[in-house]
């Protein structure tokens, strides 16, 4: 109470003096007690908020931070540990420099901007941090293939690796086309007869087959299989066709030696795609 009578002494006096010289004493007085509701009108209407509070000798000065909530008009609903955490509530005057609503009102407006930040990368980097993760285990998982027996590969196990440097797809090939294949990486398939199957190697499109919408023909890359033997292929062309009619494509194939890159086709499509992105690799130096 010291504290606040401390800073609203110069304008009671200032108020008094200027009732006596237009209202007499009595309306002098009366117009001094209601000193602190004038002064929060003239306070929310930018009358006041230059002023500094003055602080009696015989008082110490007591930091705005310090001094708990309800100590000041219009500051009751302000908890204790606000004077502490912004700067608003800080400040000279005991009333905060910016209205309570005001702070609150920027307070949530930056926590929604975080939230939407989050909420917008957060997937971004959680894809990003899984490819990452999943690539580091194919890498290890290939050399340990490599440096064992070499055995035929089961469904699931390391096949190839393809390197596609045009389009900056490094990958491990596994065996089998399953769901939980596709899932982990490239997946290659024997379509057609034993004596004239084609190897197809399929991946998703949003993920491990990504970058292979920037193929062209006349690209090249590279095959390695487990013996550390690297072939070589040239993209000799490039078709889409419906996803029923992908068997029949297959079926009409005669090239020997050929690799088929599939995925699904439109790239930006939602949802399941209708057509096949079908990239033919012509085996060089044959």
């Amino acid at each position: 109470m010291a504290t606040e009578a401390c800073y609203y002494r110069p304008i009671m006096k200032k108020l008094t003096t200027e009732a006596r010289k237009h209202g007499g004493e009595v309306d002098g007085i009366q117009r001094a007690r209601d000193a602190p509701t004038e002064f929060r009108q003239r306070y929310l209407r930018g009358e006041e908020r230059s002023r500094t509070p003055m602080s009696s000798s015989s008082s110490p000065k007591q930091p705005w931070c310090e001094i708990g909530a309800g100590s000041f008009p219009g500051t009751a609903s302000i908890p204790r540990h606000l004077y502490s955490v912004f700067p608003c509530f800080r400040g000279e005057s005991p009333l905060s420099r910016v209205p309570v609503a005001k702070t609150c009102l920027c307070v949530l407006t930056a926590a929604f901007l975080v939230a939407g930040v989050v909420s917008t990368l957060g997937p971004v980097t959680w894809r990003w941090g899984k490819r990452t993760i999943i690539r580091m285990q194919a890498r290890h998982q290939w050399g340990a293939w490599c440096a064992g027996d070499r055995r035929m590969p089961q469904d699931g196990e390391p096949a190839a690796w393809l390197t596609i440097p045009a389009c900056e797809i490094d990958n491990l090939v596994l065996t089998g086309g399953s769901k939980s294949n596709l899932e982990k990486s490239i997946c290659a398939q024997a379509v057609g007869t034993s004596a004239g199957a084609l190897r197809v190697f399929s991946g998703h499109r949003d993920t491990h087959f990504r970058r292979l919408r920037y193929i062209k023909p006349g690209y090249e890359f590279t095959v390695a299989d487990a013996t550390g033997t690297v072939s070589r292929f040239r993209v000799a062309d490039i078709d889409t066709v419906e996803r029923d009619a992908v068997e029949e494509h297959f079926a009409g194939h005669r090239h020997t030696g050929w690799i088929a890159l599939m995925t699904c086709y439109p790239f930006r499509y939602m949802g399941p795609a209708p057509e096949r992105f079908i990239v033919w690799g012509a085996p060089v130096g044959r």
